[in-house]
């Protein structure tokens, strides 16, 4: 399954890179941020799952080529950003375990350093996927990131988070909200 690895691991350095072009300050309590209690809403559009996000992201264009839907946590960089993305498997098998494998050599043949802080089961909207996090360095700086990984019956799914350190805590709440909100 290394061809949808690959599909999707550029446009993920590219977005990371692009996100962080200044040192991020803190964000405590920017104007509009969506806090642990703020209501999700419903996100209207031609996906193969239903999902609710944070009404106050901002909706991004990345012109990657990639299906899905990328939202930013504020307009300008930095910023932290979620990305649903899904890939039509044509038929293939997917092993979880194999593509995080992948994932991580090609980020590390990028030279790129991904420390594995954590890994568990998740089920979002009844398919049954494994959740990494982790610790980024690259040239461009650290990051922290939380990806999704999953195989639908059509699709495969990459759900991911990449945000500041200073600002992980708070977006990681955000992010799992919305995993738990979606539907396929």
């Amino acid at each position: 399954m290394r061809s949808l690895l690959v599909v999707m691991l550029l446009p993920c350095l590219m977005a990371a890179a692009f996100a962080q072009t200044a040192p991020p300050p803190a964000r405590s309590a920017p104007p509009g941020a969506t806090s642990a209690k703020s209501p999700l809403l419903a996100y209207k559009s031609n996906l193969p799952f239903d999902v609710s996000l944070p009404p106050d992201w901002q909706s991004i264009e990345l012109q990657d080529g990639m299906s899905g839907v990328s939202i930013a946590s504020q307009k300008e960089p930095p910023y932290s950003m979620i990305r649903l993305m899904y890939l039509p498997k044509e038929g293939r098998s997917v092993n979880l375990h194999d593509e995080f494998n992948n994932f991580e050599a090609a980020l590390k043949q990028a030279g790129v350093t991904a420390e594995r802080v954590s890994e568990k089961a998740l089920n979002c909207g009844g398919i049954d996927g494994l959740l990494r996090q982790y610790n980024v360095t690259s040239k461009a700086g650290k990051l922290s990131m939380k990806i999704w990984f999953a195989s639908g019956t059509r699709n495969f799914y990459s759900f991911q988070l990449t945000s500041p350190p200073s600002n992980f805590a708070a977006d990681s709440t955000t992010f799992d909200r919305v995993l738990l909100s979606v539907d396929f």
